[in-house]
């Protein structure tokens, strides 16, 4: 049984994240978590929501329900552009300390530069990808609020 959360909204007190179901470049994709006050979502090795343990396949199992399996690819911050092989969230700088690879990843080298989960990857489901590919997206926006959109329209992004 799929709890009301898991369907409705992934949220905690300051802290929703939203999923923005169309495809865009990374870069884009991190403007537009910046322009709603956001940032680009990450998931950590381990995070509770709702009083319970939350690992990587139940965030990709979210973002599929929410965004009715629309989005083969899902952005992370995360880039090894400026050393191959040192993975670091592009809108902070640190490295990343949990990068949970598909097998036979990461293999693109100076090509393949970003980080996108593949939600059909179960427990392990990064992958490397150019940035300019277009992958979806999620915001973590720090706000104390639920949104129970189920994202956001192409035509008012980053105001088109």
């Amino acid at each position: 049984k799929v709890s009301d959360w898991a369907v409705c909204h992934s949220h905690e007190a300051n802290n929703t994240v939203l999923p923005i179901p169309f495809k865009m470049e990374q870069k884009d994709a991190s403007k537009l978590c910046q322009k709603l006050r956001g940032r680009m979502f990450q998931i950590a090795e381990s995070s509770t929501r709702s009083g319970s343990p939350f690992t990587v396949l139940n965030y990709t199992e979210w973002f599929k329900t929410t965004t009715s399996g629309s989005c083969e690819k899902i952005w992370t911050p995360l880039t090894d552009e400026e050393e191959e092989g040192v993975f670091v969230n592009l809108e902070n700088g640190i490295e990343a300390d949990f990068l949970p690879w598909l097998d036979g990843q990461p293999n693109g080298g100076s090509l393949q530069n970003s980080v996108a989960i593949w939600p059909s990857g179960g427990n392990n489901p990064y992958i490397d990808v150019s940035p300019s590919d277009g992958c979806c997206s999620w915001c973590n926006l720090n706000v104390d609020l639920i949104l129970s959109l189920r994202g956001v329209c192409r035509d008012t992004f980053m105001g088109e």
